[in-house]
């Protein structure tokens, strides 16, 4: 026979709430929320542990069944209701330490079946309290007993179920046992400071174990064991269940019937009305009642949602809060055609990424159900931004400015590098190597990026330049072209400078015409990137070149009409009449007198060439008389003073 008893009383509705059980060691589930402990074999170990905590700051009374197997003389070892903080998968020592032994802190109740002389046990089946893993009578952590199980029997592995009830009053700090419907045993004993070091939510269940000797050993617990009364809320019209629980054979009286279908039953259904408090007496088979009340609430079903202000970049994802003005046993189920959810949608909240519109449906205990809709907002607006300016450094642009355009006002810039280092916060950068860079503008109301990159590159690429080929002048060529110079690019921009030579023509050419000894350095500058380059070419001077200055004549006619024949007077060499002899010239004394002595023009010491005008006035045709006083050499040296006369033709 199997029977559950309790004198806390509890309501469920709609359908019984099954509290779950975890198992430890060689417990099995037998069904109809029973469990084995051990079987018939010795050294097992087994142990049952609810999942819903006690928490001792609040009475309880309990009621479980116990079977202790039907092994007498030679049966062991006995079950321990126990009280602990190890947890949920805690296993004691098998034997005499019934599977308590090992957890501290702890509080146990033995129902000891073995008599370890030891330990200070009884030789009848008896209770005792016990705590922090020791199961000795006889040591400081013995609290009470123990004392003979069965009234009036003693022997309680009778193979029968045994009706255990355990009572625990905070206030009192008072704890007691009943078995059999009969009072065995009680404590005063502050559990929660003197046990428990001040922690008041425990783990309970029960452990058992064999030695060598054994038992089967089972105890029989009821759903929601640890039940209090609620308050129920119906929905308007619905009809609902109503139960508490506790053992069918004992008596149940629910007042006043009104909206019952059955005032007797330990379910009866409900119709309410309108909110209404029921009475609730439970008699069990040991004749123990209780009375509970239960408040009835009839509502509609209000839906509410709690929404974020909105999303943005700042604020990416957003949660929903559902509630309702019942509070409890609801079903939630989310909804969006436009929006996405980044969690499932069946719980009471849930986050979203994306604005739109949202419904939540609830449906309370298949009673009712209510919708709502919510539209949510967001602001996911990228500011806009584009780099302007030059991306080519070169000669020309050693250094550049990025320029920012920014479609939004006061944001937050970060100029970064290709290694995403920090480069500058204003919206422009000024930039002196190449690479690439990016700009993050944030708009600090959204908290959303926009981004930009350019890859700046670089053109220091100087120009090829080639000077030309070495060269010298002499006494026979005073003026040379340089010969060989070339510049890469062909289109640069080129020029000669000399330190002493001389330029004479040319001096953007590849080819000037120079006439003395020095450095000519060409300098070519790329005009795509600005860069310049440059190159020295020498011109010396051939001192051993000569010259045949045998043919040496001064002409007797000239007609310096300007024709650009013939118009002016200078000594020449007879074969060779396109050769000037005026670079040579060291001394060079030419005086031309009229015919009346009157003298028309001076050289004053320079080898130029006479024009036929005197001081710049055109004299007439006619003959003219000369004094000409050289020196010039190349090789062989002519020195003279020579007369004559010269013809002025027109």
């Amino acid at each position: 026979m199997r029977l559950t008893l309790t004198t806390i009383l509890a309501l469920l509705i709609g359908q019984a709430y099954c509290q779950s059980y975890t198992l430890q060691g060689d417990a099995v589930f037998l069904g109809n929320d029973c469990y084995r402990l051990t079987t018939e074999l010795g050294f097992q170990n087994g142990a049952v542990w609810y999942e819903e905590n006690i928490d001792l700051n609040e009475a309880f009374d309990i009621q479980f069944l116990m079977n202790f197997g039907d092994i007498d003389g030679n049966g062991a070892d006995g079950i321990c209701f126990v009280l602990q903080t190890v947890g949920n998968n805690a296993l004691g020592d098998s034997g005499g330490g019934l599977g308590f032994l090992g957890f501290s802190p702890a509080f146990g109740i033995e129902f000891d079946t073995w008599q370890n002389g030891q330990y200070g046990d009884l030789v009848q089946d008896h209770i005792g309290m016990i705590s922090n893993g020791d199961v000795s009578h006889i040591s400081g952590n013995a609290i009470a007993g123990p004392v003979q199980a069965a009234v009036g029997n003693l022997n309680i592995e009778d193979g029968e179920d045994h009706i255990v009830r355990i009572t625990w009053n905070p206030e009192t700090q008072n704890v007691q046992v009943f078995f059999d419907c009969e009072f065995r045993l009680e404590a005063t004993v502050d559990l929660i400071n003197d046990i428990f070091n001040g922690q008041s939510d425990v783990f309970w269940g029960f452990t058992a174990a064999t030695g060598g000797s054994f038992n089967n050993q089972i105890v029989c617990l009821q759903d929601n064991i640890l039940n209090s009364t609620e308050d129920v809320i119906a929905c308007e019209g619905a009809t609902i269940g109503l139960s508490v629980d506790g053992d069918p054979l004992g008596t149940f009286e629910w007042t006043p019937d009104t909206y019952l279908d059955d005032p007797t039953a330990q379910t009866p259904n409900c119709t309410p009305e309108q909110d209404i408090t029921y009475q609730v007496v439970y008699t069990d088979v040991c004749g123990v009642a209780a009375q509970s009340e239960i408040n009835v609430s009839v509502e509609a079903l209000e839906v509410d949602v709690t929404i974020p202000v909105g999303l943005s970049c700042n604020s990416p994802l957003g949660t929903l809060t559902g509630s309702t003005n019942f509070g409890q046993n609801e079903t939630w189920q989310w909804s969006t055609d436009d929006g996405n959810f980044v969690t499932g949608t069946t719980a009471s909240s849930v986050v979203i990424d994306s604005p739109g519109t949202y419904g939540l449906n609830v449906n309370y205990d298949d009673q009712c159900s209510a919708s709502v809709e919510v539209e949510i907002t967001g602001d996911f607006d990228e500011p806009e931004v584009s780099i302007e300016g030059a991306q080519t450094l070169d000669c020309d642009t050693p250094a550049l400015t990025l320029n920012a355009d920014i479609d939004i006002e006061n944001p937050i810039i970060n100029w970064l590098d290709q290694n995403a280092n920090l480069l500058g916060t204003e919206s422009t950068f000024d930039v002196d190597t190449p690479g690439s860079f990016t700009i993050l503008i944030e708009n600090p109301e959204n908290g959303c990026v926009g981004t930009d990159n350019v890859q700046i590159q670089s053109d220091f690429t100087e120009p090829d330049v080639f000077a030309g080929l070495p060269d010298s002048l002499s006494c026979q060529e005073p003026v040379i072209s340089i010969e060989e110079a070339s510049v890469s690019p062909s289109n640069s921009v080129i020029s000669w400078t000399t330190d002493t030579g001389v330029i004479l023509n040319g001096s953007n050419t590849l080819s000037p015409e120079v006439a003395a000894v020095g450095n000519y350095t060409l300098t070519a500058t790329d005009p795509s990137n600005g860069c310049t380059n440059s190159a020295v070419v020498f011109i010396g001077e051939d001192e051993t070149a000569t010259l045949d200055l045998s043919t040496f004549a001064i002409p007797n006619v000239f007609s310096p009409n300007g024709d650009n024949i013939n118009d002016r007077f200078l000594p020449f060499l007879i074969g060779q009449e396109e050769f000037s002899l005026q670079p040579l010239f060291e001394r060079y004394d030419l005086k031309v007198f009229n015919r009346w002595g009157n003298m028309v023009f001076d050289s004053q010491g320079n080898a130029s060439a006479w024009d036929g005008k005197d001081d710049g006035n055109e004299l007439s045709a006619g003959v003219y008389y000369y004094v000409l006083d050289i020196r010039i050499a190349c090789g062989t040296a002519v020195e003279d003073t020579f007369t004559g006369t010269i013809e002025i033709l027109k």
